[in-house]
């Protein structure tokens, strides 16, 4: 059910930066892949709760940890709302800087 969550969220942001009496088609999204979200259960959310077209691109990540390590993340493990990584260098826990978030890339309108 948190795919929901996200989904009304995102929904939210919609509405809230689209062009005002214009028409929806469709949503181009960005899915960073450490979020705790599969992109199939995001359309389906999103499709249950509006009657737009979603094309979702998924964003690598970037991080960067303690020990100078500056690049993608080692995904250690996917569960149902969380993402484990680390650094492929030393194993710890590094900053994220880019690929956790899921970002509206576009709006187009009928």
């Amino acid at each position: 059910m948190h795919e929901f969550i996200f989904a009304k969220s995102l929904l939210k942001e919609i509405e809230e930066t689209k062009i005002a009496d214009e028409e929806i088609d469709s949503i181009e999204l960005e899915l960073g892949e450490l979020v705790g979200i599969e992109s199939r259960e995001l359309i389906e959310a999103l499709e249950n709760l509006t009657s737009w077209k979603y094309n979702i691109s998924i964003k690598p990540s970037l991080i960067k940890c303690r020990c100078s390590y500056e690049g993608r993340a080692k995904i250690e493990e996917r569960l149902h709302d969380l993402v484990v990584f680390s650094c492929p260098n030393c194993s710890d826990t590094p900053k994220a800087i880019e690929g956790d978030k899921i970002k509206i890339t576009k709006i187009n309108y009928k």
